[in-house]
């Protein structure tokens, strides 16, 4: 075991390892053949809660640097959801992690960098509040190194995460596209059929015979011409100056065809699109769970989320049929076997629900030597808010432009 300033013996604590990970260029091996990864800390925010902890393990061994190649992991601290996420390539998924993103606790300071890893003869089972039919999802990578398919991976979260809004879209798929749409989220070889295929038959997405570099579209945008393609009935709202505007009742697809956006008929499911572009959604414009537009009620069920600063895509989608279990897709994450990141407010929280979104989603780390923040939540804080080197101004909105998307089920 290395003993230089990469990995050190944390002082006076047996068992475990503080780890730089702005040198350290993968995890260390475990102290013993014996020992696995249990349970991180950060040494970044004195006295913060927040700890990463290896939760449950699948069938497929440990490796040499003490982590099981296929397990969950928590996210956990004090007045926030628990998070969870599935690491699928043991400590290479771990460390980049670790390495790649911050981790903001409740008192909005970020750890990482500084960590102390923790080893154990054994992982004990906890809670896994990730329900049974998220628990194999992967989400969509991206395809090859230079690609920009974060889009992709967030039009297919929206589309297809949650499933009574799955269901509703796939079943105004062409019969073609169907099985690929329902597997796109677990097969790397469905979604990139179902990419081409949307390109090829229905010119939606990116031109997938040009080179990757090309690749990148609006997520939101892409979901829409799939709408106006698919017949599938969806109301679009655009933001200016904190007034909602009804957006063109038609948009123009690559195949310079002019297509209408179908409208929904009365007491019909529909889809209702609220695009907000670099809204202050912390203090002024915040996402409510539920809203009425000309007096029928829909039901908030996912967030695009496209962050300029960085140029990154993400989504979050709820994973079920309340307010209280969501989780987010990173195509970049899901490149080093990081599955989607899942949350689950308790009922206490229901009050402080948009509160708690300030914190949740964690930060990307890009740039020289992945010196900068990249804040990707939904609060849309100022693009430089984490970034102490540059100072921000904390009452100035980011460059993170949101879609919030609703879904009215045609039974209320």
């Amino acid at each position: 075991m290395s003993t230089s300033t990469k990995y050190r013996l944390a002082p006076k604590e047996p068992g475990s390892i503080e780890l730089d990970l702005d040198v350290a260029p993968s995890l260390p091996d475990a102290p013993s053949s014996t020992d696995v990864l249990g349970h991180i800390t950060f040494n970044t925010c004195p006295g913060s809660s927040l700890s990463i902890t290896c939760i449950r393990a699948t069938p497929g061994g440990v490796d040499a640097k003490g982590v099981h190649v296929d397990s969950w992991w928590s996210i956990e601290c004090t007045d926030l959801p628990t998070r969870f996420l599935r690491l699928k390539a043991g400590s290479i998924s771990l460390y980049n992690l670790l390495r790649r993103y911050g981790f903001v606790d409740n008192k909005d300071c970020v750890n990482h960098r500084s960590c102390t890893l923790h080893y154990t003869k054994a992982i004990t089972p906890k809670v896994l509040g990730v329900h049974n039919s998220y628990q194999d999802v992967t989400g969509v990578p991206q395809f090859y190194t230079d690609s920009g398919v974060c889009w992709f991976a967030s039009f297919c979260w929206v589309a297809f995460g949650n499933e009574k809004v799955a269901k509703f879209i796939i079943d105004r798929h062409p019969e073609a596209l169907r099985e690929y749409a329902r597997q796109c989220l677990y097969s790397r070889k469905a979604a990139e059929a179902y990419r081409k295929s949307l390109w090829y038959d229905h010119y939606i997405g990116d031109d997938v015979d040009k080179h990757p570099l090309n690749d990148g579209q609006n997520g939101g945008s892409e979901f829409v011409t799939m709408c106006a393609r698919f017949h599938i009935p969806i109301i679009r709202l655009s933001e200016t100056n904190g007034i909602m505007h009804p957006m063109p009742s038609s948009i123009l697809c690559k195949d310079k065809v002019r297509v209408n956006v179908p409208l929904p008929r009365v007491g019909k499911p529909h889809i209702l699109m609220l695009r907000f572009t670099d809204g202050d959604h912390a203090k002024k414009m915040p996402l409510h769970r539920r809203v009425y537009y000309c007096g029928v009620r829909y039901r908030l069920f996912a967030m695009f989320l496209g962050q300029r600063k960085c140029g990154h895509q993400c989504a979050l989608v709820c994973c079920g049929d309340d307010w209280k279990r969501w989780g987010m897709t990173d195509a970049d994450a899901h490149t080093h076997g990081i599955g989607p990141c899942f949350c689950e407010f308790k009922g206490d929280m229901s009050s402080t629900w948009w509160e708690k979104w300030q914190h949740i989603v964690n930060l990307t780390k890009f740039g020289r030597g992945l010196g900068e923040f990249c804040p990707m939540g939904p609060w849309n804080v100022n693009d430089h808010h984490y970034d102490k080197s540059k100072g921000s101004n904390p009452g100035t909105p980011g460059s993170n432009s949101v879609d919030a998307m609703y879904f009215a089920s045609g039974d209320v």
